[in-house]
């Protein structure tokens, strides 16, 4: 069963004005200050994750935003990780992830990358492989990552 047009439509607005996390500049910007190059691995569009970073202030500081439809595979799919060290010209376990979604981290560990989970308050699921490090807040998690790396 799928959902009809004006359904489909609505939540793409909605994703459209979705807002980054209050603390993500200073995230950022701690990893570009230790010389940390960022890249956006979004299962969305590029155009609408190049907007919600422009709108936060963020887009200066990614170098590339990459999309599930450049390998036509959704997350988690290990390609999908494989596809983001390739952009990025590194293997994948010179590669970390921080994500808010389990599903994502435990794909991203199963392909070799360093993960980091935001918990913001929600405990990660033991049923997936644990990630590297934890944070409930975006710099908490930066943190904890720059100290693994």
């Amino acid at each position: 069963m799928t959902a009809p047009e004006t359904e489909k439509t609505a939540l793409v607005k909605q994703l459209e004005q979705l807002s980054a996390r209050p603390d993500a500049l200073q995230a950022f910007e701690m990893l570009k200050r230790e010389g940390v190059r960022i890249a956006a691995l979004t299962n969305g569009s590029i155009s609408s994750t190049k907007s919600l970073l422009e709108r936060a202030g963020l887009l200066d500081l990614v170098e590339h935003v990459i999309s599930v439809d450049e390998v036509k595979l959704s997350k988690p799919r290990r390609e999908v990780y494989e596809h983001a060290a390739q952009t990025m010209k590194v293997e994948p376990g010179e590669l970390a992830l921080l994500a808010a979604h389990p599903w994502d981290v435990n794909g991203a560990k199963a392909a070799g990358l360093t993960t980091a989970y935001l918990s913001a308050e929600r405990p990660f699921s033991d049923a997936m492989r644990t990630p590297d490090v934890e944070g409930a807040t975006l710099v908490e998690a930066v943190q904890r990552l720059l100290e693994v790396q």
